[in-house]
């Protein structure tokens, strides 16, 4: 929603109000003004409007989790002239008129603690800077590559699928540590994300490279899986490792053959791994990777990101999804982290 229109309102507001104090002091408006703020005036009605106002915006923030194109300035400046606007309708006695915008009070309230909650108190230049860098999906194959001519060919449908079938399913985001996004039907490739100013800190870096996060995928499904998808899920990860610049050093597959179907995939990577395991039997699939001291860490993302967008080709429309996000609690001795 565009900050323009409600900037707009509370401007206008504002110099309605300035206007209106110079003229009450004129005896010549007193009368105009006692018969605008009766129960039924224009004051009430139009202390209403601004009451609705930031309505959509809160249900719009409550339904995405989101409260991107709001500045805390914004918030707050805005908060101030409703709360300047309360008190000049507290000294009037227009009753009807600051009991309606009581109303508008608590939702701008609501929507300041709902971007504190979601975004932090972390300055917002730098978190829309930084969000910038990582989220750079559509660019993903270009930012990380390592130069693999003999990779480009592979699976064509999947990369282009990234930025243009890529359609919505059923996702949950546990907020797990500074992550407090709990997102129903939350587009997969934006569920894997993250900020390195909340999540990085000085434990963090080892040989000027960030490590440390550890991001999962579980999946449940009903389709029966081939004995073979064991073989091309770790295909498919080495593969992708390889697009995104991450290095594999071994790999290795191990196919159940006792009574539960089903199977581990482990790739190692330079100072990291990644791993899924399945009981296929069961409709169980759990995917995990930490991200590299010797690569990018959104590199490593991307790479979770499409094996997440593999397993939804594969596993079924009505499978259900659920990403977990782990950081470093707290630092750990000589400044390196778990």
């Amino acid at each position: 929603m565009a900050m323009s229109g409600r900037g707009f309102l509370l401007v206008g507001s504002i110099y309605t109000d300035y206007r209106w104090t110079v003229r009450q002091k004129s005896p010549r408006h007193r009368c105009l003004c006692n018969r605008m703020l009766a129960p039924n005036g224009l004051m009430a009605k139009y202390a209403a409007v601004l009451a609705v106002a930031l309505l959509p915006q809160l249900v719009h923030s409550l339904k995405t989790r989101s409260t991107k194109g709001i500045s805390y300035g914004w918030q707050l400046v805005y908060l101030f002239g409703l709360v300047l606007n309360f008190i000049y309708f507290l000294m009037i006695k227009a009753t009807a008129a600051w009991a309606t915008l009581t109303i508008e009070v608590f939702f701008c309230t609501w929507l300041l603690v709902l971007k504190i909650k979601i975004d932090g108190l972390e300055c917002s230049s730098r978190s829309e800077a930084n969000a910038k860098d990582i989220s750079g999906d559509k660019d993903d194959a270009a930012a990380c590559k390592s130069g693999h001519t003999d990779l480009e060919s592979l699976d064509l449908e999947l990369k282009s699928g990234l930025d243009n079938a890529l359609n919505r399913a059923i996702c949950v985001v546990d907020g797990n540590v500074d992550l407090t996004r709990n997102v129903d039907d939350l587009i997969c490739k934006d569920a894997i994300r993250f900020r390195h100013d909340s999540t990085i800190g000085p434990y963090t870096l080892v040989n000027g490279a960030y490590r440390g996060f550890h991001i999962m995928i579980d999946a449940v499904f009903t389709i029966e899986l081939p004995p073979e998808f064991g073989n091309d899920l770790l295909t498919q990860m080495c593969a992708l490792a390889k697009i995104h610049g991450v290095r594999v050093v071994h790999d290795h597959a191990e196919i159940f053959d006792g009574t539960t179907p089903g199977f581990v995939a482990v790739a190692l990577l330079d100072e990291s791994h990644m791993s899924a395991h399945c009981y296929s039997g069961q409709g169980k699939l759990t995917f995990d990777v930490f991200t590299t001291c010797g690569a990018n860490p959104d590199c490593t993302r991307k790479v979770a990101r499409d094996v997440l967008f593999y397993l939804r080709r594969n596993l079924g429309g009505d499978a259900k999804y659920q990403i977990h996000h782990l950081v470093p609690l707290r630092p750990v001795h000589k400044g390196i982290g778990y």
